[in-house]
């Protein structure tokens, strides 16, 4: 466990729950801590990255006011340095491509100052009818993600540790020279036979993830496999974002899929929260080494597979935990390093 006060700084997250579910498995470890909208002096402040101008201004102050407090930033997307964005690596990576990310972000930034503008204007604003739709669409998402690259490369420096829930975060090249923890400290499993659903999915259920259950479910026959296929469907009729472990009694199963084409890294933040709610997770499409050994094989999301997993499902739980202590093992020996490191500062 570590000892110290830490301040977790939210004001750059518009949903709190969605940023404290990213780092569940750290808090977990931590005795002390609050939520915070600033950055506090005396406490090691945690701050999810996901930065915009004002967090910006007030991180480049607070470390030039406070160079000896601790500053732990916590990162859970890939790095694509080709485009200078992170995740979209289905997007190709030639210099065309590069050019077209960036005329889109500075384009979309000049649209959200046209609407800025436009809605403070006091004598259009009972007639509000230009509208921008941000949400699910694909240019907003390389704008988003194309800003949180940009602002975290303006302040990753000032940064004393670096949190992550992935190696291959972990060991990026503009990471090299900082002190760094990979979190997977899990939650042990508990069984839970009264779900409510045999199976779920958490996250942002898009356009890519919908067509490859569409394809499943079009060369399925079995009645069983077609209906809770067919419930995930139902569930995001209207929406496109869920997070099903706010519900412990949701599901027995949930999918792990890509984002993305060409994307292979695991969800680990939806892994660490769906165990703990006593979800198991079945990877569908995903080759990522990385907690295979907390998931299942894609190999058993058929007909066949899903008889296997309900026969199976005490032995399953039992190889699970074993898993998941094993792994908290290495992450405790990481945690007495950050200790040290911290006790010679806060003394």
């Amino acid at each position: 466990m570590i000892n110290h006060k830490f301040n977790l700084y939210l004001d750059n997250h518009p949903n709190k729950f969605v940023a404290k579910s990213n780092i569940a498995p750290f808090l977990k470890l931590i005795k002390n801590y609050k939520i915070s909208n600033k950055l506090e002096k005396k406490s090691v402040n945690l701050v999810l990255e996901n930065f915009f101008d004002k967090d910006i201004n007030r991180i480049i102050d607070f470390k030039k006011k406070n160079p000896n407090s601790v500053l732990i930033i916590v990162l859970s997307e890939q790095f694509n340095h080709k485009l200078r964005i992170f995740n979209h690596f289905s997007l190709g990576q030639n210099l065309l491509i590069q050019i077209f990310v960036e005329i889109i972000f500075n384009l979309i930034k000049i649209l959200i100052l046209i609407k800025n503008l436009y809605s403070q204007n006091k004598k259009f604003r009972k007639r509000r009818n230009i509208k921008f739709s941000y949400k699910d669409n694909f240019f907003f998402n390389l704008n988003r993600m194309k800003r949180r690259y940009n602002n975290t490369l303006k302040v990753i420096d000032l940064f004393d540790i670096v949190l992550t829930n992935h190696p291959k975060i972990l060991n990026d090249k503009i990471l090299k020279n900082k002190r760094k923890l990979l979190i997977p400290f899990i939650y042990k499993f508990n069984m839970n036979r009264s779900k409510k659903n045999f199976l779920g999915f958490s996250g942002h259920f898009n356009n890519y993830r919908r067509s490859l259950l569409q394809k499943k479910l079009s060369s399925s026959e079995d009645d069983f496999f077609v209906e809770n296929i067919s419930n995930i469907f139902k569930i995001y009729k209207n929406k496109f974002f869920a997070y099903n472990y706010e519900n412990k009694n949701f599901s027995k199963f949930t999918l792990n899929m890509p984002i993305e084409k060409n994307w292979n890294f695991n969800s680990n933040t939806r892994i660490y929260n769906s165990l703990k709610n006593g979800e198991l997770v079945i990877n569908y499409s995903i080759n990522d080494n990385f907690l295979k050994k907390l998931t299942i094989n894609q190999k058993y999301f058929n007909k066949k597979g899903f008889q296997f997993l309900k026969k199976n499902y005490t032995k399953i739980v039992k190889k699970i935990n074993l898993s998941i202590k094993k792994t908290n093992l290495q992450t405790l020996k990481d945690i007495k390093k950050i200790n040290y490191y911290l006790n010679q500062i806060y003394k």
